[in-house]
């Protein structure tokens, strides 16, 4: 069977709006398609499990045994004075007793095994700006 250039166009064109619209469903995102960091950041948010702890709103992530962290962007910075927000989240995943949200003990979070790439990716995600 001999394919056509117009046909390997339309199928190309077909399969990169198939991409984009994936990669906004995938965030939750209304307008805009997801930048690398957030899409592989929630991916990993899936693939490591933390999708059935924590809630996020707008996403599929609706789990109820850790805190939500729809507003983790805004309340990061508060939380610890002096530091900032990045390195908060990088230390409650590095380390997730060192820090307890009330209502939340110690135990509750495991320690995962994580790259620093993988890290930085989640923080990245987490850190985002939802719509």
């Amino acid at each position: 069977m001999r394919t056509s250039l117009r046909g390997l166009i339309a199928t190309g064109v077909l399969a990169a709006v198939l991409g984009v619209m994936t990669a906004v469903t995938w965030t939750g995102a209304s307008n805009t398609a997801a930048t690398p960091m957030v899409a592989d950041g929630q991916a990993l948010f899936h693939t490591k499990g933390c999708i059935g702890c924590h809630t996020i709103i707008p996403t599929s992530a609706g789990g109820s045994i850790g805190p939500a962290l729809t507003d983790l962007p805004e309340r990061a910075p508060t939380r610890i004075e002096g530091m900032a927000a990045s390195d908060y989240i990088r230390q409650s995943i590095e380390e997730p007793d060192t820090f307890t949200v009330p209502g939340y003990g110690p135990g509750i979070m495991p320690a995962l095994p994580l790259t620093d790439t993988e890290v930085d990716t989640l923080v990245g995600y987490l850190l985002e700006d939802r719509p």
